[in-house]
């Protein structure tokens, strides 16, 4: 199968993380003060929630980046990049600031802000190209054991097995939460409206 090819796996692994930082830098929520995200003011939510989709995501990094060794990649490659991508959000989540509606004035988006759609073309193909990035890791590194037990065959045998390679293991089934981190956020995109996050209406597009 082509998902299982170790090349495919690492340009979708490229792929996840370009459109995971373009979701982050175009969240509404970072700029709403409304208390409206799960009974907290929605800007420290956005913060927690992207940091969130982060950790899942460099999860999969250290789990890959354990896995799948090289002569020409240096083994911990992921450090410095998931080290980089906190920092990346923070600062960015930083330096926006709280939006209000001005009455009699119109507000207009940030320049470059996707639209509601577009917002929600992105996180949905978040969530596939995970899903596929999830189960292509998973196949890839699936261990053979002398078992009938079910737990066994699943879940302790997957990624290098628990015990050999229990870092990458653990990692590894800590990446799936991604995929229902993503659902969450399909709701809160699918279901954002301007007056509801005391934005202006303008960001309604």
């Amino acid at each position: 199968m082509l998902i299982l090819d170790i090349r495919v796996r690492y340009i979708l692994l490229g792929l996840l993380t370009t459109l995971n930082f373009l979701y982050y830098f175009n969240s509404p929520l970072t700029y709403s003060d409304a208390i409206e995200c799960v009974g907290i003011e929605c800007r420290p939510f956005s913060l927690i929630n992207n940091l969130m989709m982060f950790t899942f995501l460099a999860a999969m990094m250290v789990s890959m980046g354990i896995l799948n060794k090289s002569l020409f990649i240096p083994t911990y490659w992921f450090i410095p990049v998931i080290i980089l991508g906190y920092v990346m959000i923070f600062l960015d989540w930083r330096n926006k600031k709280i939006v209000r509606p001005r009455p009699g004035r119109i507000t207009p988006p940030p320049e470059g802000f996707l639209p509601k759609t577009r917002r929600l073309l992105l996180i949905m193909g978040i969530l596939l190209v995970h899903m596929a990035l999830f189960f292509g890791n998973y196949s890839s590194h699936k261990v053979k054991v002398d078992s009938d037990i079910f737990s066994e065959l699943i879940f302790w045998s997957a990624f290098g097995s628990f015990k050999e390679r229990p870092g990458a293991f653990m990692t590894g089934w800590l990446s799936i939460l991604g995929i229902l981190w993503s659902m969450v956020n399909i709701f809160f995109t699918e279901s954002f409206f301007p007056q509801k996050f005391n934005l202006p209406n303008s960001w309604r597009i």
